[in-house]
């Protein structure tokens, strides 16, 4: 999704309330790259998303801040999101 929109100029417009299932949006509060509010755009469409931005991150979140990066990716997953 992210994509589209940045060669549209707009912020995830290419239909994210399509998507109903439990999603997790992840992204770091210092991006400088995808700005977070490209993030907040995403989850104020998406019904069933939680968006958590990780403070004092950029752009790779998974390596600046491997650990809470994990420990989110798994308390997500041990909700029972994929859950039927």
């Amino acid at each position: 999704m992210q994509l589209p929109a940045a060669f549209s100029g707009t912020a995830a417009d290419t239909g994210p309330e399509a998507i109903s299932v439990n999603s997790l949006i992840l992204h770091g509060a210092a991006d400088a790259v995808w700005s977070p509010e490209n993030a907040r755009a995403l989850e104020r469409r998406m019904p069933a998303a939680s968006l958590t931005l990780i403070p004092r991150t950029g752009h790779m979140a998974m390596i600046e801040k491997s650990r809470d990066f994990n420990a989110t990716v798994l308390d997500f997953l041990g909700q029972g999101s994929n859950s039927p």
